[in-house]
């Protein structure tokens, strides 16, 4: 009888330093991850409009939009590829084979939309 209660020992002090390790692990990697609030739908439409029309540069049209807000832009040759505005957050992109013109619906502010609108403020200053 003494074996089977030491196994359930062992077992549960096995248990124990999986569950400690775990906690660890997530202390040692714990980072701040601001994405994971587009996942969870915590933005309104109207934060992504005030930091848009915060972050835009002057001349970008900016609208509410029933699925987020459209940004338009006409410039010569911005500084920018189709592929810079798809992906997680962006919707109906749009860029002119000339590079003058380009639209696209922002659903949630990210990394990629602040380095977006990071360029072009910089491309047009």
């Amino acid at each position: 009888m003494d074996g089977s209660l030491d196994g359930i020992c062992i077992n549960n002090r096995l248990i124990d330093m999986e569950k400690s390790s775990l906690d660890h692990l997530m202390e040692q990697n714990e980072t701040d991850l601001p994405f994971l609030s587009a996942y969870a739908g915590t933005q309104t439409t109207e934060e992504i409009l005030e930091w848009v029309k915060k972050a835009s540069p002057e001349g970008m049209e900016v609208r509410m939009n029933e699925n987020g807000v459209l940004v338009s832009l006409q410039a010569m040759n911005l500084p920018m590829v189709l592929s810079d505005i798809q992906g997680l957050g962006f919707k109906n992109p749009f860029l002119s084979e000339d590079r003058h013109n380009m639209s696209v619906i922002i659903t949630i502010v990210g990394d990629e939309q602040k380095r977006l609108m990071s360029r072009l403020n910089e491309f047009l200053a």
